[in-house]
């Protein structure tokens, strides 16, 4: 089993199936053999470029009325991932 840390760009393109990402990328994201993980860090980064509206999200759904799983797979392009938040350390 291969483990990939993502990037900031890598993930958003990945949930948001931009055509950013290469196939083989994407493909390597998509494997179930292999654990996927982004940083903490992005999740904050994420938010200050919402914050002062330098990046628009927009849910593909709206959101449930129950709360959602505390590590819900995300779904990107054609696939499930299920995704793990590496810790700053």
């Amino acid at each position: 089993m291969k483990r990939f840390l993502l990037d900031t760009h890598a993930f958003l393109w990945f949930v948001s199936g931009s055509v950013e990402l290469s196939n083989t990328s994407r493909n390597l994201i998509e494997n179930d053999r292999h654990e996927i993980y982004f940083s903490i860090a992005s999740l904050w980064e994420i938010s200050i470029k919402v914050a002062i509206g330098k990046l628009q999200i927009t849910p593909s759904r709206p959101f449930p009325e129950e709360k959602p799983p505390l590590t819900p797979p995300l779904k990107g392009g054609a696939g499930v991932v299920n995704f793990h938040c590496y810790p700053l350390q």
